[in-house]
């Protein structure tokens, strides 16, 4: 049973990953993980040595390639890694869902439900959360068994460690500690105890790592960094996103839920609970951002309610509801394939990092500002010349023109210029002469979309202008 379980898992892992490499984008934040993943490969420290504007643990897990095989590898290593752990929560998600009372094939049919969901929320290029998510199911288990002994103390500090190594993966991570809290007092016993030795260990889990970050920045503010900024209050698009993962995801199991509820043993009926707190807790993050990716951490528990109602269900016409569910991630499915343009998106992408890389033979200090489809990150992890200026105040390509006194820092030491026409005409109406003298020095290769080389030549202003 454990080698057909391996196979299966391998079968999956290689679908996943030929998938992403062959058709689905590079995404916008798969350039930047990536590009830090490869300066703490060359042994940078965060926030001491570079920006970073997330919790690094996953970057530190994409960068054992890189430490092993060196910086020229590919950004597939990294690709694998984060395919390894999208593995490993949907073996989490057959082991939690192994501690209830479930049928064999019901529990099949759910991880392959869940993985399913990532073909379907613009994820299958390099993120954070499913590094995150992986704690986050692990600790879940610890509870679980938790629950089930008398004496099982070492779960709640294992599921307190994990709450921090979620954290540590992704900020957002973090709100699974009340996840965690609201499984405990769903228990039967000494629950202000159990709380209190889970909060602790986790609490003092982060401060040992704060203490130890801050003494290597030789900076305690360093993880101001990490709050962001210009985050939006937006109730209206809060609202909008909710409904719009309910209704397209997950709406027809959670209908028939009220039916199949009363028919569910009591350990079940909790985990339900325990599910949709979860799934009503990380969905705050949309107060803040609208990104399809931070359903990753709502996935999981979507699943649980998915193979409580599945496995309910002893009538055949029952069967129709989660049919639907599952035709309806499907068509999700195929909606994400068509938005690739079946891999010609992909294809174009790779053929504009080959054209610079040719023009770029040695390490450049390059200033990247395209804003057509977000570019830049990508750039800077694909083409392995293509240099930050100044790792302290550039975030690999995300630098715009919302932001000029950020780019102004750059100039001075800059040796070369990748642009789109847009962000070449913000640069020129900065109108300063300081600014003139060093764009008169620099390389340059402007773009037009979708992707293509314009021309590459010392940048001469009066001529540009003219």
């Amino acid at each position: 049973m454990k080698q057909k379980i391996l196979i299966l898992l391998s079968i999956l892992f290689l679908l996943f990953y030929i998938y992403s490499l062959s058709i689905s984008p590079y995404g916008v934040d798969h350039g930047y993980y990536v590009s830090v993943s490869k300066c703490l490969a060359e042994g940078m420290i965060p926030w001491k040595d570079f920006q970073l504007i997330y919790t690094p643990l996953g970057m530190y897990f994409m960068a054992i390639p890189y430490m092993a095989g060196g910086l020229g590898l590919s950004s597939a290593w990294a690709q694998a890694v984060f395919f390894l752990f999208i593995v490993g929560t949907a073996v989490l998600v057959y082991y939690i869902l192994s501690e209830f009372d479930l049928k064999n094939s019901t529990k099949w049919l759910s991880v392959l439900f869940y993985l399913m969901f990532y073909y379907s929320s613009d994820t299958l290029s390099v993120e954070l959360e499913p590094f995150a998510v992986f704690w986050c199911l692990l600790g879940v288990l610890f509870l679980l068994k938790f629950n089930k002994q008398e004496k099982g103390t070492l779960y709640l500090y294992g599921a307190g460690l994990c709450a921090t190594l979620s954290f540590l993966s992704k900020q957002y991570g973090v709100i699974i500690l009340l996840v965690y809290i609201c499984m405990l007092l769903l228990g039967k016993r000494k629950r202000i105890m159990n709380i209190g030795i889970l909060c602790s260990s986790s609490l003092i889990s982060v401060l040992v790592y704060y203490v130890w970050m801050g003494w290597i920045v030789n900076d305690f503010s360093f993880y101001q960094d990490l709050m962001g900024n210009d985050y939006p209050s937006r109730w209206q698009t809060f609202f909008s996103w909710g409904v719009k993962f309910f209704f397209l995801k997950s709406c027809v199991f959670i209908v028939i839920l009220p039916v199949v509820y009363s028919k569910l043993s009591s350990v079940k009926k909790r985990m339900v609970l325990i599910s949709i707190v979860g799934i009503l807790l990380f969905s705050l993050q949309f107060y803040v951002r609208q990104y399809s990716h931070y359903c990753l951490f709502m996935y999981p528990f979507v699943v649980f309610i998915f193979a409580f109602v599945w496995d309910s269900i002893t009538y055949k016409l029952s069967y129709l509801f989660p049919i639907g569910n599952i035709c309806c991630v499907l068509i999700l499915c195929y909606l994400d394939y068509a938005r690739t343009e079946q891999g010609q998106i992909k294809l174009i992408q790779q053929s504009l990092y080959k054209e610079i890389s040719k023009q770029l033979p040695a390490p450049t200090k390059t200033i990247v500002g395209i804003k057509e489809c977000l570019q830049g990150p990508q750039i800077f992890s694909e083409v392995e010349n293509v240099k930050p200026v100044n790792y302290l105040c550039n975030k690999f390509g995300f630098d715009s023109t919302e932001y000029p006194e950020r780019v102004l820092k750059l100039f001075p030491d800059a040796e070369c210029m990748i642009v789109d026409d847009d962000y070449l005409s913000w640069v020129y109406q900065l109108d300063s002469i300081q600014v003139s003298k060093q764009l008169q020095r620099m390389s340059l290769v402007t773009t037009i979309y979708p992707y293509k080389i314009k021309h590459y030549c010392p940048l001469k202003m009066d001529k540009v202008k003219n």
